[in-house]
């Protein structure tokens, strides 16, 4: 059986969201979270500015009509398949090493921004 909580304040973390078997939302910031943390999500909106996360199949657009958000309720608690993260690939702090280490090696060698008039970027990862 499901229950109802209060509204959460600030930003959502694997620990406020992990226990739920999903969340209703009304904003696109809570979208990508629960995306990115694997809790599936109905959205009360007619529209989402995360359309991504209705094609990876974690988030169901209801809108505002009970029915609709009743039905779409009742399919997010279904089991679902995994989706992909359509954010990100869980690599960024690599890629942002390599690219701190790229600008040490370029700048290491002479480089001075006003020499060019292109900009340079190496990246060798």
């Amino acid at each position: 059986m499901a229950s109802v909580v209060s509204p959460l304040s600030g930003s959502l973390n694997s620990s406020s969201l992990r226990p739920m078997p999903g969340f209703l939302c009304h904003f696109g910031g809570v979208l990508e979270e629960t995306c990115i943390l694997g809790v599936p999500c109905v959205t009360l909106q007619e529209n989402t500015e995360r359309p991504e996360t209705i094609l990876v199949g974690s988030t169901i657009l209801a809108g505002t009509d009970p029915d609709r958000i009743r039905k779409a309720v009742h399919e997010m608690l279904q089991p679902r398949a995994k989706w992909s993260n359509p954010f990100c690939d869980g690599k960024a702090g690599k890629k942002i090493g390599c690219a701190g280490t790229a600008a040490k090696i370029i700048r290491s060698c002479g480089w001075k921004r006003d020499t060019y008039t292109r900009p340079i970027l190496v990246l060798i990862c």
